[in-house]
């Protein structure tokens, strides 16, 4: 009886003592995880702790997050409810069990942005985030859906989860019905959107990883006077995005592509594309630089700023290389091309004070057609102005651009002048 009664007063001691303890961390790694994200470059929001109330058993926190340059009333509020650990027994009142321990769970919403708005306001965001005793993050988060008939504007919502471990991978998940947005006879709907990153620090301390988002359909719909509406159905789109390491904690490779299904409506034949570029060889610290430059600047000046020169001029000594390829397959036949840049040249010119459009980089594309893709009615402009070449059983279009002129074909030409030939080219595809 003796022990047993030494053992309930164990067990009360822990459950009386440990809650402090994990109220004391958590408000330590609250703190910290706030301060973070302010300093972070890679997020752009600044996180204000605007309150912090702490409890036995729980403790009441609100903060202010901001991206950065943006108007102060553009802020957005979060009123958090913060569960201590090690056993967060305050879950049960969020309808969940304490199933793992944790240091802390943080229940998150938004809050009016103004003393005159309504408390009685509907709150449009809700998160969970589970803090582990290592200080690993579980997140949860809601993006409840909206309307506004006035606007036109009808959103299905989000939700997802993310995983932000301490060492490891990083990884984000998201998912939504879509939206759908008219304005003026006009519309537009996305439908079931969803997406996936993984990130993983390298060894240098850089962020690397790839992701992907897909949409269902993005639908374009024009209606007009006694006449049917006009719909472009676009099936199936994929965006993907990839960051990986070339020369460790200097150099990064960047790849992002494009693709989609069958397109419908106007008479489209398209049954599906896709169009990549891939960077290689770019200065890591050049590109933060050339990032905080552009937001310096934000376009308030007609000469480049001085800091933006110098990290355009440390990412052309790289010598990087760009490269693009392109592919749309339709009923008739396909187009398919690539194109790659050279910046080699440039550093002098830069140097020199070049605006970004003279710098003496090439670009060289070549694009082949299927016979078929071009409107036979249509050719004979197309070959009186040498924009096509015969190659094999294929139509070929090869041009090379330096300094403001286009070598089309053997022809040198203006700008414009090789802008007047492609829409040309352009009218008589059959898409």
């Amino acid at each position: 009886m003796r022990k047993f009664k030494l053992f309930l007063v164990f067990v009360l001691g822990l459950v009386l003592v440990l809650p402090y303890w994990g109220g004391r961390e958590a408000e330590k790694a609250f703190m910290d995880k706030a301060a973070a994200l302010s300093k972070s470059d890679d997020w752009q929001i600044d996180v204000q702790v605007v309150s912090y109330e702490r409890g036995w058993y729980r403790s009441t926190a609100q903060t202010r997050l901001m991206v950065r340059g943006a108007k102060p009333g553009d802020a957005l509020l979060l009123n958090h409810d913060i569960v201590h650990g090690p056993v967060p027994l305050g879950d049960v009142t969020h309808g969940r069990l304490p199933l793992r321990l944790a240091l802390a769970v943080v229940y998150s919403h938004d809050a009016p942005s103004s003393e005159n708005a309504s408390q009685e306001q509907r709150s449009l965001i809700a998160l969970r985030t589970e803090i582990g005793l290592r200080k690993d993050i579980a997140l949860e988060y809601e993006i409840l859906p909206y309307q506004d008939a006035k606007q036109g504007f009808e959103w299905g919502g989000l939700h997802g989860s993310a995983s932000i471990p301490t060492i490891g991978r990083q990884t984000v998940q998201f998912e939504s019905p879509g939206l759908r947005a008219t304005r003026r006879g006009v519309s537009l709907d996305i439908g079931s959107v969803g997406g996936e990153i993984e990130m993983e620090p390298s060894d240098s301390g850089i962020l690397l990883g790839q992701g992907t988002v897909t949409a269902a359909h993005v639908l374009f719909e024009q209606q007009r006077k006694g006449r049917p509406a006009r719909q472009l159905d676009i099936r199936d789109v994929s965006w993907t995005h990839e960051v990986t390491e070339s020369i460790p904690g200097e150099t990064l490779n960047l790849s992002t592509g494009l693709s989609f299904g069958t397109v419908r409506g106007w008479t489209s034949r398209i049954q599906g594309g896709e169009w990549h570029v891939v960077c290689q060889e770019l200065d890591y610290q050049a590109l933060r630089s050339l990032e905080s430059a552009s937001r310096t600047a934000a376009g308030r000046q007609t000469r480049l700023a001085p800091q933006f020169v110098q990290a355009l001029a440390k990412i052309i000594s790289r010598s990087p290389r760009f490269e693009t390829r392109l592919k749309l397959t339709t009923t008739d036949g396909v187009i398919e091309g690539t194109g790659d840049m050279s910046l080699a040249s440039s550093l002098a010119a830069l140097k020199a004070g070049a605006p970004p459009h003279r710098l003496p980089s090439e670009w060289l594309i070549t694009i082949f057609f299927s016979p078929a893709v071009l409107d036979p009615a249509k050719l004979d402009p197309i070959w009186q102005a040498n924009i096509l070449t015969v190659d094999g059983e294929r139509y070929r279009l090869t041009a090379r651009y330096r300094q403001g002129l286009v070598d089309l074909n053997g022809a040198i030409l203006s700008l414009k002048d090789f802008g007047v030939r492609l829409l040309l080219l352009v009218s008589a595809l059959r898409l």
